[in-house]
């Protein structure tokens, strides 16, 4: 009997084990590890990676194994060096394999089999664009938002849908051609600069071996100076480079200004459309040249690969949200350590782990005074009086050119009864509901995205409610009702206004824009959450901004005695990395010791059932002599109607046995997530 070819797959499932199936005889010149496969499970049928061939002349396979019914691709979406890095990221963050996999698999590639057919998952991101203006009776609703379309240019759906407008009145304006609908995409028509003409590019002097590099102290524009040099000279040497961003807005202006000095830029994000991402996929597999995205892009096989830049680095949104729960800065060090090439952690100020990691003469500087920040604006301190910050102190210290942190999105965050002690919750997610406000004041929940009536009265004992905090949609329209409808706008709109109001810029370092005046307003709010990370948070959002302002840089806060604070003025940021890892320490918290927190879900999941499983877990495995708090409530105690629970872990290494309550859990129809070192601990 001759062999037949069998291959293991990895499956986007929450199982440990990867699948066995056959390769049929017309199929086996396309089977090769990393491809996709089109595979049968139970009654239907999923994409899955091969991670494994093998052949075997043994009969009971050929008769219990299903064959896999198709290989659609005829290049490898990974090379076996990427299999060896999702394996070791699964058994870093204890997540199956397939789920690990499928993070770095673009929305397109992932089909599944229903009803006898596979159905490809058709995702873009639609933008729109104003073509006709001149249209009367228009509804004051449609007229908005036809201003806030052309003041945003090409706002994402999402935007428009975030920004409080409905579907309904979006899609009558492009039914009475007024706006065109188009997906995201990016014209590849930078002009190139004459590289050998410009001589900030002389770097031949530079040597990065193969370890961990820390490049802070210098801003955005200086580090993307140095960059135009790092990457010569590796293109020189044939090698590709990765930068890595937390956010599109940084990779869409870092493409802009790197493709005026090379060729084969290429940005990678979901958002662009599915057909241009697997064509990067397989022109990068081919040829040298420059890959900037997002942590989905970090697996692709890129050509000769030597060097990754993980930019603004201490950006909390580089922990993945879904399962599984992986940080950015972990993927670089594994790559790094299966492909022996350079990694550089990059950003304003350093964060807490790459402080500790230099520390540990683990990481190495790239520049000198990485730990100073060069001093250019005058910074002053006042506290936050809500009355004086609206009634006199903006007024007096507002300059042409200023941008204003309003540090808290919405109107307000949230009405609270002074009566019952009580905030007013989304009854679907039992979370405060924010308020915002259009033409009129709504609440709405920032989990579910459900949107309430707004009340005056508690439900309750009807007693009058309070609005709790300023966001920067009150602070916008204070400034509007004091000074004219054209003396303030959004960051991301294009008007142009004496002010500019927004959020934050932390994780927007690379915003091409310069303030004269920065007024940060209330930075505190990150002290007041429950979050091991809320006081380096506090520290990010006072230093990182004062990197745009010119002249003027003016802190609104009420932490004058705070370490951070003391740190920052006096630009001896290292004595608040000191401090903080001694808290760290003492607290036994990262980066000194491993937490893992589980999560359970399930509608109706009753705390002291989920006690006993755990209990029983326990006593089953013997587990001994290891910390753990739980099993408790969530901080957030429902979402999305089901009720959540947790259990902190704390250096816990029994990888197996976790596994082995995720499958009895599941089993159970209770959903648990395992996230290790998470960014908050609810």
């Amino acid at each position: 009997m001759s062999e037949k070819i069998f291959v293991r797959v990895a499956l986007p499932l929450p199982f440990y084990e990867e699948f066995l199936y056959s390769v049929p005889k017309n199929l086996e010149d396309k089977a090769q590890i990393g491809k996709r496969v089109l595979a049968p499970f139970r009654k239907s049928g999923y994409s899955g990676i091969i991670t494994e061939i093998f052949s075997s002349n043994e009969e009971f396979l050929e008769y219990f194994v299903k064959d896999i019914e198709d290989i659609p691709d005829n290049f490898q979406i990974f090379t076996q060096k990427e299999i060896n890095i999702a394996k070791k990221l699964s058994d870093y963050y204890i997540a199956p394999l397939g789920l690990t996999l499928n993070s770095f698999i673009p929305a397109g590639l992932k089909w599944k089999k229903e009803v006898g057919k596979w159905k490809k998952f058709e995702y873009e991101v639609k933008i729109y664009e104003v073509i006709n203006e001149n249209i009367k009776g228009l509804t004051k609703k449609q007229k908005e938002l036809l201003q806030f379309i052309k003041n945003l240019q090409f706002p994402t759906e999402e935007e428009i849908l975030e920004a409080g407008f409905s579907k309904n009145t979006l899609n009558s304006l492009v039914k009475k051609g007024i706006l065109k609908e188009k997906p995201l995409e990016f014209e590849y028509k930078a002009k190139k600069d004459n590289i050998n003409s410009i001589q900030i590019l002389d770097k031949e002097n530079l040597n990065l071996q193969n370890k961990l590099y820390l490049f802070s102290g210098k801003s955005a524009k200086d580090r993307l100076l140095e960059y135009i040099k790092i990457f010569n000279q590796f293109l020189k040497h044939n090698k590709s480079i990765m930068i890595v961003f937390p956010n599109i807005k940084s990779i869409n202006f870092f493409y802009e200004q790197i493709s005026k000095y090379f060729p084969n830029v290429y940005p990678y994000f979901e958002g662009i459309s599915q057909k241009k991402l697997i064509e990067t996929i397989q022109k990068l597999q081919k040829e040298i040249g420059i890959l900037i995205t997002t942590f989905s892009g970090m697996l692709i096989p890129v050509k000769n690969l030597g060097l990754i830049v993980v930019e603004e680095e201490y950006a909390n949104s580089y922990k993945t949200l879904k399962t599984p729960k992986m940080d950015v800065r972990r993927i670089a060090y594994e790559i790094h350590k299966e492909k022996n090439i350079p990694v550089i952690y990059s950003g304003f100020i350093p964060s807490l782990e790459s402080y500790f990691l230099y520390q540990k003469k683990q990481m190495l500087p790239i520049n000198e005074n990485f730990l100073k920040i060069t001093q250019k604006a005058k910074i002053k301190i006042y506290p936050y009086d809500k009355e004086k910050i609206f009634s006199s102190l903006l007024k007096n210290i507002i300059t042409e050119n200023t941008l204003i942190l309003a540090n808290k999105k919405a109107y307000a965050s949230f009405l609270y009864c002074p009566r019952c002690d009580e905030e007013i919750v989304c009854e679907n997610c039992d979370i405060p509901l924010k308020i915002y406000k259009k033409q009129n004041l709504f609440l709405k929940c920032e989990i579910c995205k459900e949107k309430f009536e707004y009340t005056k009265l508690c439900p309750k004992c009807e007693t009058p409610l309070h609005e709790v905090g300023t966001g920067i949609e009150k602070i916008e329209e204070i400034l509007k009702s004091q000074f004219g409808e054209d003396y303030v706008s959004r960051l991301e709109e294009k008007a142009q206004t004496k002010v500019k109001i927004t959020t934050t810029i932390t994780n927007l370092e690379f915003l091409p824009q310069e303030f004269t005046t920065i007024i940060n307003i209330f930075p505190d709010f990150s002290l007041f959450t429950p979050d091991y990370k809320g006081r380096e948070n506090f520290f990010k959002n006072i230093v990182i901004p004062y990197s745009k302002a010119i002249k003027n840089y003016y802190l609104i806060t009420n932490q004058i005695d705070d370490l951070a604070l003391k740190a920052f003025l006096s630009n001896k940021i290292e004595s608040f990395y000191i401090q903080e890892l001694k808290n760290r320490k003492i607290s036994k918290l990262p980066p000194y010791t491993k937490l893992i927190l589980l999560t359970f879900e399930k509608k109706n999941l009753n705390l002291e059932f989920l006690q006993n499983l755990f209990e029983i877990w326990i006593n089953a495995n013997n587990i001994k002599n290891f910390d753990y708090k739980g099993v408790l409530k969530g901080y957030i105690q429902k979402k999305k109607n089901k009720n959540i629970a947790q259990v902190l872990l704390i250096d816990f290494k029994e990888k197996e046995l976790l596994k082995n309550l995720y499958e009895k859990a599941q089993k159970m129809g209770i959903k648990m997530s395992i996230d290790i070192n998470p960014v908050s601990i609810y």
